[in-house]
């Protein structure tokens, strides 16, 4: 088969938050774990799945603060390494004391993101993620998704003067290019 390339092949239907659509989610949150979901894929450009992979011992503070990412992909996805915000700890503080109301006492499978089952805790799987930031959508007034969090995230970053390769990096990307389309980046961006 013959693939041919005509003209322009950036991404249409691409989403992101406005500054403002941000601070609005951001303002209502109302649990621990819409704010662990919030700040991992916009704060942190986590996608959903590695959101789900999460386990206790996946943050890292001391010396270095950093979250260990099981990504997507081949083989069982990647692994890499994403650097913490100043208010991850007490984001995740927050989550544990909110866990351990979740587990109380059952056996711990140590996944992370977990909600109460007859046997003990179970990680959510992509529909209960999709429901909760659902109904933040539908609270706020803002209409997102998983993927729209994780494009913002990115963007916030570009705007901010991070260069790609470090947002290719963080985002898991092995080329910036992916990178670019990912973002929905328009000229006007670029030359800026």
């Amino acid at each position: 088969k013959i693939k041919m390339s005509y003209g322009d092949t950036s991404r249409t239907n691409v989403r992101w938050l406005s500054e403002d659509e941000v601070l609005t989610v951001m303002k209502n949150v109302e649990t621990p774990l819409e704010e662990l979901i919030i700040h991992c894929e916009l704060g942190l450009g986590m996608r959903r799945i590695e959101v789900q992979r999460l386990t206790l011992s996946s943050f890292h503070f001391g010396r270095e603060n950093y979250v260990s990412v099981h990504g997507k992909g081949r083989n069982g996805g990647k692994y890499r390494r994403v650097p913490l915000r100043k208010d991850t700890r007490a984001i995740i503080d927050e989550f544990i004391e909110f866990r351990q109301k979740v587990v109380r006492g059952k056996k711990d499978n140590g996944i992370l993101v977990v909600h109460g089952g007859l046997d003990g805790p179970k990680g959510y799987g992509k529909t209960g993620i999709d429901k909760i930031l659902e109904n933040l959508s539908k609270r706020t007034g803002v209409r997102f998704s998983n993927h729209d969090l994780r494009r913002t995230f990115g963007r916030r970053m570009f705007r901010s003067g991070v260069p790609i390769e470090e947002i290719a990096s963080i985002l898991g990307h092995e080329e910036t290019k992916t990178t670019l389309k990912y973002l929905g980046l328009e000229h006007d961006d670029l030359s800026h």
